[in-house]
């Protein structure tokens, strides 16, 4: 994916301003992003996919040991693949969070 625009952020604290940021078509490689887990898919044609926002999948570098849909993901992002308006966000989980420790 080529962006023009390099973003001054280097942490997303939500899919929304990350996402928002990936339509308006700045960089994203090397930020780290915490997104909540709307879905989670073990055994997708391109491995551990992780669904959140309106368009976008997680692809984790390695499975997460415990994950469940609402947890919390920081991930630091390596690389970003646009497919229509899908976004296919290859990454290293940082930290998992279980949701009901935000609420």
């Amino acid at each position: 994916m080529t962006n023009t625009k390099e973003s001054k952020r280097f942490y997303y604290s939500s899919e929304e301003s990350f996402e928002a940021d990936l339509n308006e078509g700045y960089d994203l490689h090397n930020v780290t992003v915490t997104f909540q887990a709307e879905k989670v898919i073990p055994d997708t044609r391109l491995g551990y996919n992780i669904w959140s926002g309106e368009h976008l999948n997680f692809y984790p570098d390695s499975k997460p040991q415990s994950l469940r849909e609402s947890d919390y993901i920081t991930v630091q992002v390596h690389m970003i693949k646009r497919l229509d308006t899908s976004f296919r966000v290859f990454c290293t989980i940082l930290k998992i969070e279980e949701a009901d420790r935000w609420t």
